[in-house]
Parts: structure tokens; sequence; C-alpha cells
């Protein structure tokens, strides 16, 4: 009987421990497991789906746009990535990034420089200067048609990054 009792009393003070206070989580028993995501838990960004993302608990509309970035630019090479994206601030940064991984790797794809919209030229992580300067020298030439026309509106260091990336 004293055996019971002590029993009784040791998973009754499990159920109440300080990692099982959610509403959802009132008297079931935890025994010390971690509860919080681990890296385990992660998808794979570029290999998930909209639906999956969804599951997780993401927004429609980022789903949508983390979709529309893996088709624009073949995908992350790094989550980072993320911050690319339109309306993916800082906050929202830091919850998804807990939710992705990146598990092998990509082809990224190479940016059209003569078709592509300000928006994809910010997928790719081109600055807001850059972007202009691109759009200017479109105004002025109609296109871009080697390496050569491309190191006239980004710095050097840039153009070492965007050099091998870029289709006339």
């Amino acid at each position: 009987m004293k055996n019971l009792i002590i029993l009784y009393i040791i998973l009754f003070s499990f159920s109440f421990s300080s990692e099982n206070k959610t509403k959802e989580n009132i008297g079931k028993f935890n025994f010390g497991m971690d509860t919080k995501q681990s890296q385990d838990t992660k998808i794979d960004i570029n290999n998930t789906s909209e639906e999956k993302m969804l599951a997780l608990g993401i927004s429609k509309s980022y789903a949508n746009k983390i979709e529309e970035y893996k088709n624009i630019t073949g995908g992350f090479l790094e989550i980072t990535e993320l911050k690319r994206i339109s309306g993916i601030g800082k906050k929202t940064y830091e919850k998804l990034e807990k939710k992705f991984k990146i598990n092998g790797s990509i082809n990224k794809k190479n940016i059209k420089i003569n078709t592509a919209d300000e928006q994809t030229l910010k997928y790719y992580g081109m600055t807001k200067e850059e972007i202009k300067n691109i759009k200017i020298f479109k105004e002025k030439k109609n296109k871009f048609f080697s390496n050569q026309d491309l190191m006239e509106v980004l710095p050097h260091k840039r153009y070492d990054i965007f050099k091998d990336r870029v289709d006339y």
C-alpha cells in the first residue's frame, strides 16, 4: 500500500511539472523528454510541399511565397535566403528557421537578367542599388549582352558573385 501511494505521488508530480503547463498537456506525463522542436523534426525546405508547410502551421501566404521563391530560383542554398522574401521580417524569419533545414544540394537557376523583374533580382540577393543600376542600364541600352555589360552595373566583388549565374 505504501509503495502504491509513493508511485501515485511521483506520477502526480510529473503531470504538473513546469514543462507540461500548456492547456492541452495538463494531466499528461512527460518524464523529462525534450518537447522542443529538434533538428530531426525540421523539414527540408527544398523538398517540401505547400501542403506540408500548411500542416506545420505555416500560413498559406508564406507557403505560397516560399514555393514561388523555389520555382524562380531553383531553391534555397541557405535558410537565411528566407529573408529575401517580401513580408518575411526578423520575427517571422526566427519562427520559420526553426521549421526548416537544407538536405543535400540544389541546382540554383541562372538569372535571366534581361527579363528578370525587381522581385526576381531581389530573390537572387541583389541590393536595391544594384537593381536600380540594372534598371537604368536596360533603359539606356535596352538589354545586357555579356558579362562586360554586367561589370558596368555591379561593384567588382559583387560581379564576381554573379558573373557565372547570369543568362543574357
